[in-house]
């Protein structure tokens, strides 16, 4: 069986960041299919490659990692973006594997597709 997710991300135009907040607000979706078929994700390590492939599907999304001497804003708005990305894939997911790898490394609580908040003990 052939599983993906369709990873989404809102990612700012090009510039439009540095342009004002007018600008800021023409915004596009960027999408990555995510594969997971070979995977088994009631297993911690299987959970963890899902993981690593939607952290390199957003940075994608987002339309990559800046470089250079790039504008704090800019920075920050990748920053944001990638984040959202992450928390919509793995809520979208919902396998209790991949939501508390995800919990772990961001501190983060997350809504799940379903409707059920998860908050850290």
């Amino acid at each position: 069986m052939v599983r993906k997710l369709v990873f989404a991300a809102v990612a700012l135009l090009a510039g439009a960041a540095l342009a004002g907040p007018a600008a800021a607000l023409d915004r596009e979706t960027q999408t990555v299919s995510v594969f997971y078929g070979d995977l088994n994700l009631d297993n911690p390590a299987g959970a963890a490659v899902l993981y690593s492939r939607f952290e390199r599907a957003a940075v994608q999304a987002c339309g990559g990692q800046p470089s250079g001497r790039t504008a704090l804003m800019e920075q920050r708005g990748f920053r944001d973006c990638v984040a959202a990305a992450m928390e919509d894939a793995v809520s979208r997911l919902d396998r209790i594997t991949v939501t508390a790898l995800y919990m772990e490394r961001t501190g983060q609580s997350i809504q799940l597709a379903h409707g059920e908040r998860l908050r850290r003990s």
